[in-house]
């Protein structure tokens, strides 16, 4: 189902699954923002932010990975360049440029973004694996050739392959991601949010999506060498995140007890 029809409009499913994951997401975390006495309006500073630089983002990382597919010489051709401007979206970008959207609140507005972010690191995995099922419904991002239980098999997709049963590799990623939407809402709601736990996130995602990467079968994944480009990416933010927690202790402040 790659459109959903309201009133003879056409909505791309994509697009509906991720404003019902935004909503989903709001609602979680009004109810922390509340429980922990956090500002809401620091709250929609920082969301604003990041959805802002998030698409930006995705959407950059999705022109460079297609950059040899592309026609520079017809850049100016709307028709030519339309599919690339409307469709066509990398999440690591936009995870990538979320957080220096994020980064910027902290510099612009001096709000103590982390403090947000280590209450509220659960929303991430929630809203994206909405994003997923819209992928799923959508034929992108589609899984290996794969004859076993629960296939899927597209028609008439222009940008997926069609008439082949393929692994339903977005559903794995969604179910996964709402699990770990789970685990850390739980842990947030037992303990008090900690940039630890923003590290556990980064960490658990990219081992995630490492192995995820392997039974994906779209062009747009990009790569080098025998890797995609986000198993690239998956292992710099396991790295990073992995010496973070080790040499740098005092920054990483102990999990307490919630009161």
């Amino acid at each position: 189902m790659n459109y959903f029809s309201f009133f003879n409009i056409n909505i791309p499913s994509y697009s509906i699954m991720i404003l019902i994951g935004l909503i989903i997401g709001n609602v979680f975390a009004f109810f922390i923002i509340k429980k922990r006495n956090l500002i809401l309006d620091d709250f929609i500073l920082i969301e604003t932010y990041g959805l802002a630089f998030g698409m930006l983002g995705a959407k950059l990382l999705y022109l460079f990975i297609c950059r040899k597919e592309i026609d520079f010489t017809r850049i100016l051709d709307w028709n030519y360049i339309q599919p690339y401007i409307k469709g066509g979206f990398v999440f690591y970008g936009g995870f990538i440029g979320g957080l220096l959207g994020i980064y910027l609140i902290k510099i612009i507005h001096k709000i103590d973004v982390l403090k947000y972010l280590s209450e509220l690191i659960f929303c991430i995995p929630l809203v994206h694996g909405f994003g997923r099922i819209g992928c799923y419904l959508s034929g992108c991002c589609y899984g290996i050739p794969y004859n076993g239980p629960f296939n899927i098999e597209y028609h008439n997709i222009p940008y997926t392959l069609c008439d082949v049963n393929l692994f339903p590799i977005q559903l794995v990623e969604a179910i996964s991601l709402f699990l770990l939407a789970m685990i850390f809402f739980y842990l947030i709601l037992k303990y008090r949010g900690s940039i630890k736990l923003i590290l556990y996130y980064f960490i658990s995602y990219s081992i995630l999506r490492f192995f995820i990467e392997f039974y994906r079968y779209d062009s747009a994944r990009g790569g080098i060498w025998i890797l995609s480009t986000s198993q690239w990416i998956s292992l710099i933010i396991l790295i990073i995140s992995i010496i973070i927690l080790i040499f740098n202790r005092n920054l990483c402040t102990k999990v307490t007890n919630a009161r």
